[in-house]
């Protein structure tokens, strides 16, 4: 499907610009995800440096570390929602179309008979 996109032989923009929204999050990605276990790592030994208490602050470095990558993965899961339901509904449109032009013939060639 992202080669159909990217050749020009789908004419939606909006599929093309999650696609690249998408290659944009997964790049996101590839920094997150090494930056959370550096900072786990860090709050872990973070301590023997210093006299005061800064963890807490390292936590909350974690947490939104943690809604970062909890953020992408959502986007994701919307991503391939809308792009699978942009699919159905083009089948679906396709398959009324045909039922809608077959019923006169079925109803002519009951009639015929």
């Amino acid at each position: 499907m992202e080669d159909e996109i990217f050749d020009g032989r789908t004419k939606s923009t909006e599929a093309k610009e999650i696609n690249l929204l998408r290659r944009e999050i997964a790049s996101l990605r590839q920094i997150a995800m090494p930056l959370r276990s550096r900072i786990y790592e860090i709050t872990n030994e973070i301590q023997k440096f210093s006299k005061e208490d800064i963890i807490s602050y390292y936590n909350d470095v974690e947490d939104h570390v943690d809604k970062i990558i909890a953020s992408t993965i959502e986007f994701y899961k919307d991503v391939y929602y809308i792009l699978g339901t942009e699919k159905a509904n083009k089948i679906l449109s396709i398959l009324t179309i045909i039922f809608t032009l077959s019923i006169p013939i079925t109803v002519i060639s009951h009639f015929m008979e």
